[in-house]
């Protein structure tokens, strides 16, 4: 996001890696590229609503769930909302998602109301929707409520998701305030 000082604009990246092991690599070239002072990095997952879950340490595409095994370590939960208070951010140029099936609660935590993005890159994982209660017509709902528009990274757009096949990466632009 951007924070307008005087004639300065600085600008802020906050990384968003829930899994201790990836997250330890994350800070670690973060200090190696100095870059502390511009990225700032949270050992969290995003959802729509503050808690704890945990995360799953199998492989490298590591999910949330509300259940503890094994194979899983305990993560806290915030969201869009109260990152980007504690950072001061009212504005996000870019927002990227890849959540493996959390795409909808990660966005219904974004605060539409008081704050703005100007795109957001959003892997989707349809086949994983179910496991985080919600189907392509909440994924729908939203785009409509918050006058999203979504492309794939083949131009075509989706209005409806009705299937569960992998979508992959997509642009979601528009907005109430563009």
């Amino acid at each position: 996001g951007k924070i307008l000082e005087k004639n300065n604009i600085q600008g802020k990246i906050i990384a968003v890696e829930p899994n201790p092991v990836s997250f330890d690599v994350l800070e670690k070239n973060v200090k190696l590229n100095g870059l502390e002072n511009t990225i700032y990095c949270e050992r969290v997952a995003v959802s729509d609503r503050a808690g704890e879950m945990n995360i799953s340490l199998l492989d490298v595409q590591s999910g949330i769930s509300n259940k503890a095994t094994p194979e899983t370590v305990p993560v806290n939960v915030v969201t869009l909302d109260m990152l980007m208070n504690k950072y001061g951010i009212d504005f996000v140029d870019v927002l990227q998602i890849d959540v493996e099936g959390a795409e909808l609660p990660v966005l219904r935590g974004f605060p539409w109301e008081k704050a703005t993005t100007a795109m957001i890159f959003c892997e989707m994982h349809p086949y994983a929707w179910a496991d985080f209660n919600y189907s392509g017509n909440g994924f729908s709902e939203l785009l409509v409520k918050q006058k999203l528009r979504c492309f794939d990274m083949y131009f075509r757009e989706y209005n409806e998701f009705n299937g569960l096949a992998y979508i992959g990466p997509t642009l979601l632009i528009g907005g109430k305030y563009n």
